[in-house]
């Protein structure tokens, strides 16, 4: 039977709250984690909150591993706390049930990695397959040889209407004139207009 509870999640410890630490660092016990002011938490809860209380305990306010006037030594400190949570359940990690786990989420890891090469591979192959199909290479070709095409009439045809179409012409770039022509292609649209969408080039 627990003893007192954890101040962050309000779980049971299976320690007192709070027993004083000569030892200047902390202590792990089981599932909890004593800091050096003496106040105990859930060693997954306490990491959280010294990263979100700059090194602070949560009750008494007392810096805990961390100066927070020296930035690379606050994380060369909590690296070093973390550290020794991870030694203290490195037992429980060599465990012949955890490390047989562990080798089939590696397998697993692996396993999936090679089918998503294949299912990358797979999708641009049919994607590719339908593009020819519909002959959408052709379509775009015809769509931007129509544009230039109409820029290049108009442009003619606004240098013979007059001076006035001319010298207007001549102050508008030729983006904001396509824009204003054939209409706003936002990128979005204009990117699914190219072959790069279908074809990957």
């Amino acid at each position: 039977m627990s003893e007192d509870k954890c101040p962050l999640c309000f779980e049971e410890l299976n320690v007192p709250e709070y027993r004083g630490n000569p030892t200047n660092e902390p202590i792990v016990e089981g599932n909890t984690t004593r800091l050096e002011c003496g106040h105990a938490y859930h060693s997954t809860c306490v990491i959280p909150m010294i990263r979100s209380c700059q090194g602070k305990c949560a009750q008494c306010n007392a810096t805990q591993l961390v100066d927070i006037q020296d930035e690379y030594q606050t994380w060369q400190q909590r690296i070093s706390f973390e550290g020794k949570c991870k030694k203290a359940l490195s037992k429980v990690k060599r465990d012949t049930e955890i490390a047989e786990g562990l080798r089939d989420v590696r397998a697993f890891r692996e396993e999936i990695d090679r089918k998503r090469k294949d299912f990358d591979r797979l999708v641009i192959e049919a994607q590719k397959k339908i593009a020819e199909d519909l002959k959408i290479e052709e379509t775009i070709d015809l769509f931007e040889f129509s544009k230039k095409e109409t820029m290049k009439r108009f442009k003619k045809k606004a240098k013979d209407a007059g001076s006035l179409e001319l010298a207007t012409l001549s102050k508008m770039r030729d983006w904001r004139l396509k824009e204003w022509l054939f209409g706003r292609e936002e990128w979005h649209t204009k990117y699914t207009y190219t072959k790069r969408y279908f074809f990957g080039r």
